[in-house]
Parts: C-alpha cells; structure tokens; sequence
C-alpha cells in the first residue's frame, strides 16, 4: 500500500506496490505522471476532483493505486501468468541463450542430466523430474516450469532491476524492468485491467 504526499508540485509515494512477478515497488520507484492541476481538470476515472485540495487530491491518488494494486493480488495467478507467458514467448521467439548464465540454470536439473546440451531440441515431456510448483501458481506457470526445468526461475524473479512503475488514468498499469542477463534491458510492459499486455516493449 501507498501513502501519496505533493511537494514541488509533484505527486510523491510512500511504501510499496506489489505488482506480483513484475517486482515490488518502492517509495521513489512509484511515479504518477501528471501535475496536480491536470488531475483537477481531467479527473480520475471519470471522478470529478476540480474542488480537491492538495490534501485530498493526494488521497484520491493513492486510493486509486491501492485499488490497482488489490486487484492485481486479487487475481495475482492470472497476472503472474501473463508476466511469464509474455517472458516465455520472447525467449522462444528470439532463442535466446539463458544457459550461458551459470545461475540462471537450475543446478538440481543440470546435476540429474549432466550430459543435457542445452543447445539441442529437446521436449520438455521427456523429463521426469520432479519440478517445484510454488502454492498459488496459476496454469501457465505450472506448464512453463515443467516445459522448462532447468531454468532458475526463483534466481531469475529475484533478480530483477526494478526501474519503476504507474498507473494511468484508465488503469493500466505500466512497469519498466530490467534483468540480470541483460536480456530484459529498461522492458515497458503495459498491462491493462484484464491483464492482457498492451505492449511489451524491450528497448
């Protein structure tokens, strides 16, 4: 949750925005972009705050980040698979090579095959080692742990660089991230309401 505050004529935040497997925000990492005076004029979602003071406009922003994030965590399987569907897709897409990183491999997988070329095709049903499946993963993760078991996926998640992050006037969310193999470098991901990407754009 998110306390909002406006100095210097500029919404400031204060705590975290949890935004499930795109990283948890913090403080300075939470931008809302537009001055007050805007707000004033465009409203929020359709709210009229032309009369609000400081005081209560900075509360109305961050009602209306904590609701965004609730509904993230509300539904944070159907949101967590749509990170990695997305994450997966450009992977494949791309071929890209995460096995020249020593840690982003799975070393309980590489020490069960160590004869496993990475490089080679391979299908993922051909193993039958067991995967681990955190409690609340939705579908998706579940297919993709399994598809992929030497992949680290709890080094990859915790090492993500969190740039920042906002939500727009019509609720959606946008994140900018960065990852420990230079393969995600300042990524824009776009989520809108039903957590389906608006963009996904790896600059």
């Amino acid at each position: 949750m998110v306390t909002v505050t406006i100095e210097n004529n500029e919404f400031k935040f204060h705590g975290t925005f949890d935004c499930g497997y795109a990283g948890l925000y913090r403080d300075n990492q939470i931008f809302f972009y537009g001055e007050p005076d805007y707000i004033r004029g465009e409203g929020l979602q359709g709210k009229d705050l032309s009369a609000c003071s400081d005081e209560e406009l900075a509360a109305e922003i961050a009602a209306f980040y904590n609701a965004a994030e609730a509904h993230v965590q509300a539904h944070i399987q159907q949101f967590n698979d749509a990170f990695l569907y997305k994450l997966f897709d450009a992977f494949e897409g791309c071929g890209y090579p995460f096995w020249e990183y020593p840690e982003m491999v799975n070393p309980a997988f590489l020490q069960a095959h160590p004869d496993f070329d990475l490089e080679d095709s391979y299908d993922g049903e051909e193993f039958s080692d067991p995967v681990f499946i955190p409690e609340n993963a939705g579908h998706m993760e579940m297919v993709q742990r399994k598809e992929y078991p030497m992949f680290n996926f709890e080094y990859y998640l915790s090492h993500l660089t969190l740039h920042n992050i906002s939500v727009e006037n019509d609720g959606w969310i946008s994140f900018e991230i960065s990852d420990a193999m230079d393969y995600l470098c300042h990524l824009i991901g776009v989520v809108k309401p039903d957590f389906s990407y608006h963009d996904w754009n790896n600059g």
